[in-house]
Order: structure tokens, then sequence, then C-alpha cells
């Protein structure tokens, strides 16, 4: 049953963690439906978070990967490997189009694992903007352009495109994310000591039934020019503008902001 397969790629992911880093994967979390397997894979001696071929290959195992290009492919893929689609587009999820496009983006990698069970596997750039008071900058709410409200209680995130590294998608996430707000001079600074590579198994908000493996690039910086209290920024997205509000923050105010990060 789901539970079995649950347990299934737990224990399968804990097996990897361990055999990356040759001890034992450290406690996971449960809750909200989620598991977490806290386990850095690199950190501040492995700065570029570059990791070697067969690292890579453990992390992210090739199985039947989903090589399909309409919808209608991703739709029977999905049911094939067991995933109920009947929610996509209600509430705050989103449509088998859109994660369609997604893949197409390269923003993320649908596998069918052993036991023929789909995993989604997204690699996210999250970045901790930090003000002089130390404090982190999150994303509070998202308004969409349908007028549907997102909680949302995040850093700074922004989904790796195809190889992409983690430094790379920088910028490009600082302009997106606050360029509505920032001056035409801002400068980024880097806290390279700061960075951690850390594995994530949990359900997604946007794509409910479908299991996704995040690998989060988290590292802290600094970015000039922003305003000191609460702000909104927006985006333009298909059919409109995308409204997101932003909030400093204590760490140990959102004591797992990774929860959060997976859409």
């Amino acid at each position: 049953g789901e539970l079995s397969r649950r347990r299934r790629r737990r224990r399968r992911l804990s097996a990897m963690l361990s055999r990356i880093r040759g001890g034992c994967a450290s406690p996971g979390w449960r809750g909200s439906g989620v598991f977490i397997a806290r386990r850095w894979l690199a950190g501040p001696r492995h700065p570029g978070g570059q990791p070697s071929p067969a690292l890579a290959r453990s992390r992210v195992p090739t199985m039947a990967r989903f090589n399909g290009s309409t919808v209608e492919q991703l739709q029977e893929w999905l049911e094939e490997h067991g995933v109920d689609t009947s929610g996509y587009g209600q509430g705050t999820s989103k449509t088998v189009a859109d994660l369609m496009e997604e893949r197409t983006k390269k923003e993320s990698v649908l596998e069918a694992e052993a036991d023929g069970a789909a995993v989604r596997v997204v690699r996210v750039l999250s970045l901790h903007v930090l003000n002089a008071n130390g404090q982190i900058l999150f994303e509070e709410e998202q308004i969409l352009p349908d007028g549907r409200s997102r909680c949302r209680n995040v850093a700074l995130s922004e989904k790796l495109v195809g190889d992409e590294q983690w430094r790379s998608a920088i910028s490009r996430a600082v302009q997106e994310e606050l360029g509505s707000v920032l001056p035409t001079d801002y400068e980024v600074s880097v806290y390279d000591d700061t960075y951690r590579l850390m594995a994530l198994d949990s359900t997604s908000m946007s794509y409910p039934n479908l299991p996704t493996r995040y690998l989060f690039h988290r590292v802290s910086a600094r970015v000039s020019g922003l305003p000191e209290g609460p702000f909104s920024t927006t985006e333009d997205r298909p059919g409109g503008q995308l409204l997101t509000r932003w909030a400093w923050k204590y760490a140990h105010e959102v004591p797992c902001d990774l929860c959060s990060s997976t859409s």
C-alpha cells in the first residue's frame, strides 16, 4: 500500500545518505504529511557544492525517467505510476499542464523508482538574505494572478534549471524575486562559509500525491537596497501579476523553513 511505499522510500534515502557520508542518517521529522531526511551532503569544506559524478548519481538515482512531450503523455505516465491527479488545479494545487511546463523548463525531473512509484526530483537554491540585525528575509504570502492566496513562510527560493549551479542562480533569483523593489545599483554579497547541501523527501502542495525529492543548496547573503520593514513585490506571470509579501524574521521564529519550501 501507500504507507509501505513511503516506508521503503524513506529506508532507501536513509541508506543512500549513509553511503554518501559513511554513517547513519540523522533522525527525520514527521508532521503535516512531510518527512525530512536531515542530512547535510556538503558544507563549508565544500563551498562549491560540486559533487563528483558518482556522488551525483547516488543522490539522484536514474530509474525509468519520463521522456514524453505532451500533457496527455504525462497524465498517463502519472496514472501508471500510482499518482492520483484528480485534485490537480484545485485550491492551491497546480495542474498537470503546469507540471509539464516545469519539466520542459528543466526545473524538475520525473523518475519511477524500483517499486514503480513516481518521484519528482527538484534542485533548489535556498538563499538566506540577511539584514543588519541578523534577520532573514521570508516570503510570507503569494497572491496568484487568479486571486488565490498561498501562505509560504519560506526564505527566498529558486529552482535550479538543468545543470545550473547554485552560485550562477543567485543573481537570477534575486532579480526575479526582488527586482521590483531594488535600486539599479544593488549589490549581492555571498557568505561562502555558510553553504550547505541538504536532501529532503517531502510532499508538495503544488502537486499532491506526487512524492518529491528536494536537493537544497542553502547559503546566506546580503542584498543592498532592500526595505528595512515588511514589503511586497510584483512579478509578471501568464494571466497577470504575482504579488508576494515579504517580512524579516529571526531563524528561531521559523524552525523549519525547508518544510514550507516544497512547492
